[in-house]
């Protein structure tokens, strides 16, 4: 089976750990300049349901590749296609949407939970990621991420508002009408 190391081969220098690390930073920064131009032109409800659906089918693959055995190239592009799908939706477009879904009164202290919502679930996702793979397998793991990823993708269309154009005003109206209706 293979295993993730977390040990370092003689050709993984500092230099080209270092140039490594700055190239996906500069993509992170051009996938984050992509996403701010599709945002109001596409919308933030679009942008998160192709997010996590890419997302989702991404990591399928890879955890196909890893029970195949038959991870190479196609998991390193694979994975890129995840970041690149992560970076143009799930990455920047909650921080957006949690500043604007949330009534005016509450919405100081429900972004915040949201913050340590979003922060807690990186931690435990980096925190359990080599034991998951211990107990799960490779391929187990992300078929794992990828359920999690398709549950996102549920949450999304089924709760998420399109807020692009409309007022801070208009969305908190939006919940409003949907307080009333589930009362009703």
């Amino acid at each position: 089976m293979n295993q993730p190391s977390t040990t370092t081969t003689s050709s993984r220098t500092p230099a080209t750990v270092l140039f490594t690390a700055g190239v996906a930073a500069l993509g992170d920064v051009l996938i984050a300049v992509v996403s701010i131009l599709l945002i109001d032109r596409l919308g933030r409800r679009f942008l998160l349901l192709l997010s996590t659906a890419g997302m989702t089918v991404m990591l399928g693959l890879v955890g196909a590749a890893f029970h195949r055995q038959s991870a190479g190239i196609m998991v390193f592009y694979e994975l890129v296609a995840f970041v690149v799908f992560f970076g143009v939706g799930l990455g920047p477009v909650v921080w957006l949407l949690i500043s604007e879904i949330y009534p005016t009164k509450i919405r100081g202290k429900a972004m915040s939970l949201a913050t340590l919502f979003n922060w807690g679930a990186d931690c435990l996702i980096t925190g359990t990621f080599l034991t998951l793979i211990r107990l799960a397998g490779t391929a187990g793991t992300f078929w794992i991420y990828a359920f999690i990823s398709a549950l996102g993708f549920a949450f999304c269309y089924v709760f998420v508002p399109e807020t692009k154009g409309k007022s801070l005003e208009a969305i908190e109206n939006h919940w409003r009408q949907m307080g009333a209706r589930e009362v009703r």
